[in-house]
């Protein structure tokens, strides 16, 4: 990871790789015990479009997987910005990786 990575970028780095790792940890122990049907989507206002097949939980790891991995290469390619602007994007990664695994696990409590 050094390589893509600049050393002072390191720790959220690793934060994202981690939180990217246990949401899709998190989705696949929860998978069995998931009622068939679950109820993702609440902001639409037909109630029978709301629940969807129980395969839509790894929606968030493929997020996070997607988010983690279009990161860190933007980090690995916009190397001569300043840095407090780099670590800015990187924590708001990390942050954003984290609204995601609430997010599951809230779902994830309301439905087992």
């Amino acid at each position: 990871m050094s390589r893509l990575v600049p050393k002072h970028l390191q720790q959220p780095a690793q934060a994202m790789l981690l939180l990217a790792f246990v949401t899709t940890l998190t989705a696949g122990v929860s998978f069995p015990f998931l009622q068939p049907v679950i109820p993702i989507f609440y902001s639409l206002s037909q109630p029978e479009k709301q629940l969807v097949d129980k395969w839509w939980i790894f929606l968030f790891p493929v997020f996070s997987w997607l988010i983690t991995a279009s990161h860190l290469l933007l980090i690995g390619i916009f190397k001569e910005i300043e840095t407090n602007i780099q670590k800015l994007f990187s924590w708001t990664s990390v942050a954003l990786l984290l609204v995601n695994g609430i997010i599951l696990l809230r779902l994830i409590m309301i439905v087992t």
